[in-house]
């Protein structure tokens, strides 16, 4: 993230060629691509604590399900 916000801050202070800043924009693409999936996966880990918790919540404590 810090890195990101490095090539974005770089970017717009506009003194860098224009090659270095497609450079820049195909590396931050690249970088805020994998922040989204990072981000995805994090997401779905939360749901699946969530659907976890509230199976545990909906199942008495105690009670056995093979009698």
């Amino acid at each position: 993230m810090k890195r990101l916000d490095c090539l974005v801050e770089s970017m717009e202070s506009g003194s860098a060629p224009l090659s270095e800043l497609v450079d820049r924009y195909e590396e931050g693409a690249k970088l805020l691509k994998d922040c989204r999936k990072r981000l995805e996966l994090a997401e779905l880990k939360i749901k699946e604590v969530q659907e976890k918790d509230a199976q545990m919540i909906a199942e008495p404590m105690g009670q056995d399900t093979n009698e």
